[in-house]
């Protein structure tokens, strides 16, 4: 998959109990026009066979014209919004008119940790919030991430220790040497 590096302004704020990051996407235009000659060619091929399409091949092509466009309209006008304090995990994403909110007790937040994505989600900050995973900081690089984690644990210890904590399951992380 084509993903060249993309470029933020993160924003970090930290008081009153409380730890505020924004992060502004700078889109990269090299990325941009791949994909803006992805969509004419592929809108070209649509236009062409419309009338022959079933009904459902039809509904999925606009689901996806809509998504893709919820998604270059982020690159340009997007920002997303991590809140810390010492009760909830907020996460807003900001797509210009449209804001997506998610709230989070910290009580149920456990193994903060840098998550490298895959061919089907974009890196970022992950942690388990009771069984479901919560991915947030999208397309942040790995040195970013660090940057949020390590302002946690100086703003607010306490809820970096509880963030941070790895339960059982994540044991698979580590290689145990049995040196007895």
């Amino acid at each position: 998959m084509f993903s060249p590096k993309r470029d933020h302004s993160l924003e970090i704020y930290s008081g009153s109990g409380m730890l505020r990051v924004t992060i502004h996407p700078k889109p990269s235009w090299l990325e941009v026009l791949f994909e803006a000659i992805a969509i004419v060619l592929f809108s070209t091929w649509v236009v062409q066979g419309w009338t022959s399409l079933a009904f459902v091949y039809k509904a999925l092509i606009a689901w996806a014209a809509v998504g893709t466009f919820f998604g270059l309209l982020y690159q340009f006008s997007g920002s997303e919004v991590i809140e810390i304090d010492a009760q909830k995990l907020v996460i807003e994403k900001h797509i210009s008119v449209w804001t997506r909110r998610k709230e989070f007790a910290i009580s149920a937040c456990r193994n903060l940790e840098w998550w490298e994505g895959n061919e089907d989600k974009s890196p970022g900050l992950q942690c388990k919030a009771g069984w479901r995973a919560i991915r947030f900081g999208d397309r942040i690089s790995e040195n970013e991430g660090q940057e949020i984690i390590a302002a946690l644990q100086k703003t607010m210890p306490e809820v970096a220790h509880q963030m941070l904590a790895f339960s059982g399951e994540m044991k698979k992380h580590f290689t145990t040497l049995d040196l007895t």
